[in-house]
């Protein structure tokens, strides 16, 4: 396929990317912090003894949901955690698979 013939199909990829809306930054980075809240609760049960450990095991179970929680909210927003491949084949390149 000529670039001549892509640049419609190419266009039209453009145009639906640009009409998404943009990532809420606020919510991708309560995630990473809830991600690194819940990587604390595990290396705090490495250092916990006595009683403390049902008391880091609540903490971390706690940390977890509220991590999984802000996934599903993330995931039903449509955010991703890096960005989508170029949507056009290089100039004067095949499509890959062509």
């Amino acid at each position: 396929m000529s670039w001549i013939t892509a640049v419609p199909a190419c266009m039209s990829k453009i145009k639906n990317a640009l009409a998404r809306p943009k990532p809420a930054v606020p919510l991708l980075e309560a995630v990473d912090r809830a991600r690194l809240e819940w990587q604390e609760t595990w290396r705090e049960l490495n250092m916990a003894e006595g009683s403390l450990v049902d008391y880091v095991i609540y903490k971390m179970n706690a940390a977890e949901r509220r991590y999984v929680s802000l996934l599903g909210q993330a995931k039903s927003e449509g955010l991703k955690a890096w960005e989508e491949p170029s949507l056009c084949p290089p100039p004067g390149g095949a499509a890959a698979g062509d």
